[in-house]
């Protein structure tokens, strides 16, 4: 990765911005493989199934858009469990083979993505034990060697790092230019994903290998403090330099974070673990001073009016009984 848009290349998150044209390629179109993608981007569960039930014999897997998306991997990137679940039942009235339903769930887009890597993005167990269920490649993956894990902490999804996680994937998986799920993290600010990943022993101090970036580097590249912060308390060396021999505080001085160049001067350790800020600096005036001495000898005259004669009573009666026992 690579300060800049290079470093956002390959990213489901920049594959899902682009999905915006295709969707409206499809706008105003007439025909049923046209109109049902359309359908299926506009998330209407309740018209697709009336769509299916007046087309009992479409060809929904071959279905694709401009990007090569089949309805699944849309399905999929709306969080649309029910129309995928719709469209499986559709296959099987088909008396489509289990074999054909698999690669169907297999598909790759344009940039190499498969159902279940957007399922990962959302955070949606449901479908992901569905695609798994139909034979989903949980090891895919894409062009850039993004696979679940690395998906899932681009989309700040926890819920599916921790589901991945249990089934014995490698938390330091690197994609094709040595970045590890919290590179994806840190680059894109994903505060949640970055606190899971650290607490879980992601090691924030590895350089990726294109850029020499640690974690901490691309999180002052997204400008994200809290991020910065977080790596900060689990250990990362703001003073690794990556290959242009610039440190994470140097980026930061380049893009002008100050706030973040402040975080990067080094404080002590007990400051940085329990994140104490400098209080504010109290003025003392004479009408402060004189108001404070009111108040306490107010305080002191209450208590004596009201509650020594009490406990002088009280003392009394005690050494009376005391002496008459």
């Amino acid at each position: 990765m690579s300060s800049g848009q290079n470093s956002f290349k390959g990213s489901i998150v920049s594959s899902i911005q682009k999905t915006t044209s295709a969707k409206s390629s499809f706008e105003g179109k007439g025909s049923p493989e046209i109109n049902l993608i359309s359908l299926t981007y506009s998330n209407k569960y309740d018209k697709i199934n009336e769509f299916l039930k007046k087309n009992p014999f479409l060809p929904i897997l071959t279905m694709k858009d401009i990007r090569l998306y089949s309805l699944l991997h849309i399905a999929c990137l709306n969080n649309q469990l029910e129309t995928a679940k719709r469209f499986f039942e559709y296959l099987k009235a088909q008396n489509t083979s289990e074999q054909e339903i698999t690669e169907w769930v297999n598909t790759r887009t344009d940039e190499g993505f498969t159902a279940i890597h957007f399922a990962s993005f959302k955070g949606s167990i449901d479908l992901i034990k569905l695609l798994e269920g139909y034979g989903a490649d949980t090891k895919v993956k894409n062009h850039q060697g993004l696979n679940v894990m690395h998906i899932a902490a681009q989309g700040d999804q926890p819920i599916s790092l921790a589901y991945f996680l249990r089934k014995g994937f490698d938390i330091q998986e690197l994609d094709n230019k040595g970045s590890t799920p919290l590179h994806w993290a840190a680059f894109l600010g994903m505060e949640n994903a970055t606190i899971y990943l650290t607490s879980w022993g992601s090691d924030p101090n590895l350089k990726d290998v294109e850029s020499g970036f640690t974690p901490l580097h691309l999180a002052v590249v997204s400008g994200n403090g809290r991020v910065v912060r977080r790596l900060l308390i689990k250990g990362a060396n703001r003073h690794i330099k990556d290959n242009e021999d610039k440190t994470p505080k140097d980026l930061a001085l380049e893009n002008e974070y100050g706030h973040i160049v402040q975080l990067l001067q080094g404080r002590s350790w007990i400051v940085e673990c329990f994140n104490i800020k400098p209080g504010f600096q109290r003025r003392r005036t004479k009408h402060s001073l004189l108001l404070f001495v009111t108040l306490l000898l107010i305080g002191v005259l209450g208590n004596i009016i009201f509650l020594f004669p009490y406990v002088q009573m009280r003392f009394g009666w005690c050494c009376l009984e005391f002496l008459l026992a």
